[in-house]
C-alpha cells in the first residue's frame, strides 16, 4: 500500500502536525485513479467537519468551505451519473478546499506509516512496515515548534507502535491525542462529543504557547 503526500500550508506557516495512521481504502482508490492528494475521504471520516467546528469562529470564511467540501465527499460515497471528467473536477475542487482549509488553520496533514499492509478500513487489520520520517518534510527547528497531534486516542491498545513517527531515524510519540474523526470502532462516542474534545485540546495548546 502506498501512502499520501503531506498536505502543508502554502507559506509553511505550520501550527499543528495532525497525524492519522495510514490512508483507508477509499483515499487510496481515489488517488490510484484521479492521482488525488485528498485526505479523510472515507465517507465515515468526520475530520473535516470537526475542523470546522473548531475554528469558524476564529475563521468565518471556514464554515463555508467545510460545507462544500462535506458536500462533495458524499458524491464519491455513493452511486452517481457523473462523467469521469466530471469527476476529476469535482475531486480537484475537494483537494483546492482542502488545501484552503490547511493554508487558513495553519494545520498539517501526514500519515505516521510510509507503508503498510491491512484489509480493510479498519486499524485492527493494520501491520506497519514503516514509519515516515519528519525530518524529511519539517526542519529540526519547526518540529520543536509544531504542536503534534495523533488522530485518535487509543483505539488499539496492544498496537500503539502503529502511531509513531520518526525523527532522525528514532520513533517518536505525538504530544496530543483526541478521539478518532473515524466512526469506525468509535460509533458509540457522538460526533458533538468528539467536536469538544478537539475543540477542547486546540485551546489547551494556544494557552500553553501563549
Amino acid at each position: 500500500m502506498n501512502w499520501i503526500s503531506p498536505m502543508i500550508p502554502k507559506d509553511w506557516k505550520v501550527d499543528y502536525l495532525i497525524l492519522w495512521t495510514f490512508p483507508w481504502k477509499k483515499t487510496l482508490e481515489l488517488k490510484k485513479k484521479y492521482r488525488s492528494t485528498a485526505y479523510y475521504m472515507n465517507r465515515n471520516n468526520c475530520f473535516w467537519e470537526i475542523i470546522g467546528y473548531c475554528f469558524q469562529d476564529e475563521y468565518p470564511t471556514l464554515k463555508e468551505k467545510v460545507e462544500r467540501l462535506v458536500a462533495l465527499k458524499k458524491i464519491f460515497s455513493k452511486k452517481n451519473n457523473l462523467t469521469e471528467d466530471e469527476l476529476k473536477e469535482k475531486i480537484q475542487e475537494i483537494v483546492e478546499l482542502q488545501q484552503s482549509i490547511v493554508n487558513i488553520t495553519h494545520i498539517a496533514l501526514w500519515d505516521c506509516c510510509k507503508s503498510a499492509k491491512n484489509t480493510s478500513s479498519s486499524d485492527n487489520s493494520l501491520e506497519v512496515t514503516l514509519h515516515n520520517e519528519l525530518t524529511k518534510v519539517f526542519s529540526m527547528k519547526q518540529i520543536a515548534e509544531i504542536s503534534i497531534i495523533q488522530n485518535g486516542k487509543s483505539i488499539i491498545k496492544d498496537k500503539k507502535e502503529i502511531y509513531q513517527f520518526k525523527v532522525k531515524g528514532e520513533l517518536q510519540n505525538a504530544q496530543y491525542r483526541a478521539y478518532s474523526t473515524s466512526n469506525w470502532g468509535f460509533r458509540h462516542i457522538p460526533i458533538l462529543q468528539k467536536m469538544e474534545d478537539w475543540k477542547q485540546m486546540f485551546e489547551d495548546i494556544k494557552r500553553k504557547k501563549s
